[in-house]
């Protein structure tokens, strides 16, 4: 997935927050790190957790955490057709 896409997708209409700031770079450092996020359940442990729980990052705005995990699943089917 090209960076604009990420960005126009994801990042422009999420307004970063300190907090959501944070937790975003924490996720993009777990999938270069790990190549692919395929258990979202990580996202409620540290390290994203650290500022906030995950689930006041998004309040009621469901369609931008939808948003953000079909991205994060985007990147999992691209990782696993290169694996």
């Amino acid at each position: 997935m090209r960076g604009e896409t990420i960005t126009t997708k994801v990042i422009s209409p999420w307004l970063l927050s300190i907090s959501r700031n944070y937790s975003l770079n924490k996720v993009i450092e777990y999938i270069v790190k790990n190549g692919m996020m395929k258990d979202l359940r990580v996202l409620m442990e540290s390290p994203f957790t650290d500022m906030d729980p995950i689930t006041l990052l998004f309040g009621n705005n469901m369609e931008l955490w939808s948003g953000i995990r079909q991205t994060i699943q985007q990147i999992n089917d691209n990782a696993d057709m290169v694996a």
